[in-house]
């Protein structure tokens, strides 16, 4: 398997070790392993967007949702986001915050390739003639376009319809 070593991106963004602060939430196990490699021991905490996460977690006792990120193991150019299930010491939430911060045990950490969750879900012959858009609107001014289907070129009859939904925290809009 190799060694065991925690790391973060450095401003080119290549994988180094961490360098020394308070805390530290790196990845312990990924299944596949073997496709997922490269996220072993990365620093989720290291990451901003990440690190918005965490705290949404750990503070509200939620599930909640990175914004959409660059994933370590990805070798394409799709998006992707962290889903955070705060775990705690003894299985008990604790009531106050200031009690969540000292007994968090880590996470439960679900890794979504979003344009592969798109195209996935909109594929197949009840799609036919249907674009869809898919976009985090968390940050209004700024929005992030999550996965994209594209029908083939034809008659497109109506108007766009627009849905607004939670996904963890997260404001998302389907088109």
């Amino acid at each position: 398997l190799g060694r065991y070593q925690v790391t973060e991106r450095d401003a080119a963004g290549e994988l180094v070790p961490v360098g020394r602060r308070q805390a530290y939430v790196p990845v312990t196990y990924i299944e596949p392993l073997a496709t997922n490699r490269a996220a072993l021991g990365f620093d989720i905490l290291s990451n901003p967007d990440r690190a918005v996460a965490i705290e949404a977690a750990i503070v509200t006792a939620q599930m909640r949702s990175t914004a959409p990120i660059d994933l370590v193991q990805e070798s394409g150019k799709q998006k992707g986001m962290l889903t955070l299930l705060p775990i705690y010491d003894q299985n008990l939430v604790p009531f106050t915050v200031g009690e969540r911060r000292k007994e968090i045990a880590g996470f439960a950490v679900g890794v979504y390739r979003l344009g592969d969750l798109v195209s996935q879900t909109y594929a197949g012959t009840s799609w036919a003639g249907v674009d869809i858009v898919l976009r985090d609107i968390t940050a209004e001014a700024v929005p992030v376009q999550v996965g994209e289907h594209r029908a083939p070129l034809g008659d497109r009859p109506g108007d766009p319809r627009a849905e607004v939904f939670d996904v963890n925290g997260r404001t998302w809009q389907l088109v």
